[in-house]
């Protein structure tokens, strides 16, 4: 059985309502656990960014985008590196 690390890592298929599953739900309930707002990135084209755009800048950036202060968990760093 994959985990969610290795399912996130795995996925090529683009996300649609007839393919979401119960395990992407359970990967927009880890990502609703970082930091959104605020965070003074709007993605490179000004109109937001994907979700592969967002771990990355995640990963660069800690301060903006960590709930609890200025670092993630290791957790929450194999989770994003499974994003990008």
């Amino acid at each position: 059985m994959q985990t969610l690390y290795e399912y996130v890592g795995t996925q090529q298929e683009v996300l649609t309502a007839e393919n979401y599953n119960e395990v992407d739900a359970a990967v927009f309930a880890q990502l609703s656990y970082f930091k959104f707002e605020n965070n003074g990135h709007a993605g490179e084209d000004g109109n937001g960014m994907s979700v592969k755009e967002y771990a990355k800048e995640a990963l660069k950036n800690e301060k903006l985008y960590a709930h609890r202060g200025d670092s993630f968990s290791a957790d929450e760093k194999e989770f994003l590196k499974s994003l990008t």
